[in-house]
């Protein structure tokens, strides 16, 4: 990674075969800042299209499933925030901020495309829709919560992986 980063999360665009979005966080997300990095496979190898800085370390990224440009974050702050790789400020165009703790995980509906989730150390998973800045729904797992992930084929279906006395995996449906 460049300048001291290290990555976190990797994700294809599920609209560009050529393109990567990181989440990375400098020394090892312990402390200190994140990087969004936009990267383009090309016939000389990795290019870096685009990068973000963030004051807080970023630990996934997730592509939107309905705009192209659109990729979500999740970071050491407990916010979300939206950015549309497009535009030229190296701001946000939205951000999220419910989450008391890091939020460790984001994860973009993959069957009604309308809707997001997010994970976080507050013992919480939140579901959200971009067009609103409060969640939709707060469904609390009582334990730091690592992962979260739609299912491909159930819509409403959502799984997340917490810790408890030994790992757990628990299911959510609406």
């Amino acid at each position: 990674m460049q300048g001291g980063y290290q990555g976190y999360a990797v994700k294809y665009s599920p609209f560009f075969d050529n393109r990567l979005a990181v989440a990375a966080s400098a020394n090892y997300g312990l402390v200190g800042n994140g990087r969004l990095f936009v990267l383009e496979l090309t016939p000389n190898g990795i290019q870096c299209l685009k990068w973000y800085p963030t004051q807080d370390a970023l630990y996934d990224v997730a592509h939107s499933e309905v705009h192209s440009n659109h990729l979500l974050t999740s970071s050491g702050d407990g916010s979300l925030r939206l950015y549309d790789v497009s535009l030229d400020p190296q701001y946000p165009i939205a951000t999220f901020q419910e989450h008391t703790r890091e939020a460790f995980s984001c994860s973009w509906n993959l069957t009604s495309k309308a809707t997001f989730a997010s994970s976080s150390w507050d013992g919480n998973v939140k579901i959200w829709n971009p067009e609103r800045q409060q969640s939709l729904l707060t469904l609390p797992t009582h334990s730091c919560t690592y992962s979260t992930q739609w299912s491909p084929h159930t819509d409403g279906l959502l799984s997340a992986s917490s810790k408890s006395l030994g790992s757990s995996h628990t299911s959510f449906s609406k």
